[in-house]
């Protein structure tokens, strides 16, 4: 598993929550399409990981490069509460229901790391490819919450 390095093509599923929103990028940072984000302590969109201080917010929805810019030089229109296929070499049917947290900006595990809490609840899973359907949620949860 890695994070992405060049955009890639998720497959959605309708959700009832759904919404867009734009969020200004961090200063020399580079968001893919198809990204998990979140937002840094100053309110600039990141891509996800196990980050300190940081609060997940959604999935990207286009690319924004701003590895050259200043904080905010660059937007990206993010999903809220989306629900997607996310990549996760542990998925089975064990996983339904149950929280997921991000390694990355590409994918999902089922343990907690250090700093992030959980992001959404496994609604669907698949094999082949290796993927959970994840009904995300960017509300704010404590590891104990899941």
């Amino acid at each position: 598993m890695a994070a992405l390095t060049a955009n890639k093509e998720r497959e959605y599923e309708i959700s009832p929550k759904e919404f867009i929103r734009p969020f200004e990028v961090f200063e020399n940072t580079h968001i893919y399409n198809g990204a998990l984000v979140m937002v840094n302590s100053d309110g600039y969109l990141i891509p996800a990981a196990d980050t300190a201080t940081c609060i997940f917010i959604g999935i990207a929805i286009e690319e924004g490069d701003n590895s050259s810019g200043s904080s905010g030089d660059k937007t990206v229109n993010v999903k809220i509460d989306a629900r997607v296929w996310l990549s996760w070499s542990g998925a089975d049917v064990d996983r339904l229901g149950k929280g997921v947290y991000p390694v990355d900006d590409d994918n999902v595990a089922g343990a907690p790391g250090t700093n992030i809490s959980c992001i959404g609840r496994v609604v669907g899973y698949k094999t082949s490819p290796a993927e959970v359907l994840v009904q995300l949620n960017n509300q704010v949860q404590s590891a104990g919450q899941v």
